[in-house]
């Protein structure tokens, strides 16, 4: 269902490798008092976790959900070297999540992964999850920290709060627009979605270029959240 879904919205999905297995499902629960409690559950790639080939067509890559198993690293690692070999873009959202982080260290692959990226985005709690700083005055020491090279972007959003980029142009900032949502499930993703959109000429190396960049960003995830909000009331 959801490759047909990807295809009728004109989505190559011939690279899409299928296999037996349980997916990742995560349950939101709702109290009285309108927060909510996620309890996410990933399955334990262990030693099968799959060896993809990227077709050679592909230049852009996006890396998400980023679990601290040696194994996805070292795969996620290799996928990236590959890409970065043909001249092209990797962008990863790293998306640390408490269950799966919490307790455990830095596999010793992390830095080599981060040096192929050129694009990483983290939430506010994602660097917690890894131990690094999020405080806007010291985001270039967290993206080298990271692993990240002195070309890379990485772009910290904390919800409701303004944003930052830092890179090789300096530190940008831009708030994102007020919404009224119902939950915020999603609203990385979205941002994920139009960053790679806006970012199809090529990674951004101007401050005004990145300004551009997280504006549209914002504003696809401000809509995207904003028409769930109008489904649920519907």
């Amino acid at each position: 269902a959801l490759v047909g879904a990807l295809e009728r919205r004109g989505v190559h999905t011939g690279a899409v490798v299928r296999r037996r297995g349980r997916t990742g499902t995560v349950i939101i629960e709702r109290t009285a008092s309108e927060h909510e409690r996620y309890v996410s559950f990933r399955p334990d790639w262990g030693p099968r976790f799959p060896r993809l080939r990227l077709p050679r067509a592909v230049t852009t890559l996006h890396l998400a959900a980023l679990d601290p198993d040696p194994d996805q690293v070292a795969t996620y690692e290799t996928l990236a070297r590959t890409v970065k070999g043909r001249g092209g873009t990797v962008v990863l959202d790293l998306n640390a999540r408490p269950r799966a982080w919490r307790g455990r260290a830095r596999p010793r692959g992390l830095k080599g992964l981060l040096a192929h990226v050129d694009v990483c985005k983290a939430s506010e709690r994602d660097l917690e999850m890894l131990r690094s700083p999020a405080d806007r005055d010291a985001l270039a020491d967290t993206a080298r920290s990271l692993g990240l090279t002195a070309g890379a972007t990485l772009v910290v959003t904390r919800g409701g709060g303004t944003a930052h980029a830092v890179g090789p142009y300096g530190l940008v900032a831009r708030r994102p627009p007020r919404v009224t949502m119902r939950r915020s499930v999603g609203a990385g993703d979205a941002f994920c979605a139009k960053l790679l959109q806006q970012m199809e000429a090529g990674v951004p190396s101007q401050r005004m270029a990145v300004r551009r960049l997280l504006e549209a960003a914002h504003a696809h995830a401000a809509r995207r959240m904003s028409q769930r909000a109008e489904d649920a009331r519907a």
